[in-house]
């Protein structure tokens, strides 16, 4: 079981990195008991030492560590915390509830496969709109960039972290023990900021309805940050609208912070 202070030290650790990476510093408050996790919110350290609001840092979530496996992932300040907290504790219900070692390998194994299906599928929506496999270190795993956002993998002492990139800038956004929760967290911050949306929708235009009704109602649209518009075969924007609202359901609007 994670104590406080364990809980506090993780933090702080994800903190040194961005430090390290940005020059900025900051501080933490006390962790505060959410049942199976810590919450631990931070700011930065000039804030915390004058008070000066111009100084203040907004818009970031406080970081969540788990109690059972000291696992932390920083939550959205746009949605519910006790809403993300139940995304999070969803995978681990049925593992945390096996007896059996058989069960639990099987368990463990369709995880996994879940999760190579959906990197998958993300590789190639990555290929599609023009991003690339980065080759930075001999510690990535995998990861996907354009000119300006990243998002990787990595393996670092024993276990699995995953790195969002912006304009050169890297950012740890999480720290994990299992491969499988590693590749949860870039598939949701993958998928959270892109909306796929049907294209028969009132908002969407009449020039695009047309030319989708012209291939027979077979292609939906997929819109990303840059607000341009991609076309997909229906059968896998199906699959990726899908991915993304089974696992932002799941395990919350955590692949990416990837806008």
């Amino acid at each position: 079981m994670i104590s406080a202070q364990e809980a506090r030290d993780r933090v702080q650790q994800v903190l040194a990195d961005w430090t390290a990476s940005s020059g900025q510093e900051y501080g933490t408050g006390e962790p505060t008991d959410a049942g199976d996790f810590w919450i631990i919110g931070f700011q930065s350290r000039a804030f915390l030492e004058t008070g000066n609001a111009s100084a203040a840092l907004t818009g970031n979530g406080p970081f969540a560590v788990s109690k059972t496996d000291g696992n932390v992932m920083q939550l959205s300040p746009i949605r519910s915390q006790q809403e993300q907290l139940e995304e999070l504790r969803s995978p681990r219900t049925g593992r945390g509830s096996m007896t059996e070692t058989e069960t639990e390998t099987e368990t463990e194994t369709e995880t996994e496969t879940e999760a190579q299906n959906s990197r998958r599928l993300l590789e190639q929506w990555a290929h599609d709109n023009g991003m690339f496999l980065p080759i930075t270190g001999e510690h990535v795993v995998y990861g996907w960039a354009d000119m300006e956002l990243g998002i990787e993998l990595r393996r670092d002492g024993g276990r699995w972290t995953v790195v969002f990139s912006e304009r050169g800038r890297d950012e740890l956004i999480g720290r994990f023990d299992s491969r499988a929760d590693a590749d949860m967290l870039v598939l949701m911050r993958l998928a959270g900021p892109f909306a796929v949306k049907r294209v028969l929708e009132k908002q969407k235009s009449t020039s695009a309805r047309r030319l989708v009704d012209a291939q027979s109602g077979d292609w939906t649209i997929v819109e990303g940050p840059s607000g341009q518009s991609e076309f997909w075969r229906h059968n896998d924007a199906e699959r990726f609208a899908g991915l993304v609202a089974a696992n932002t359901a799941e395990l919350s609007a955590a692949l990416l912070r990837f806008a």
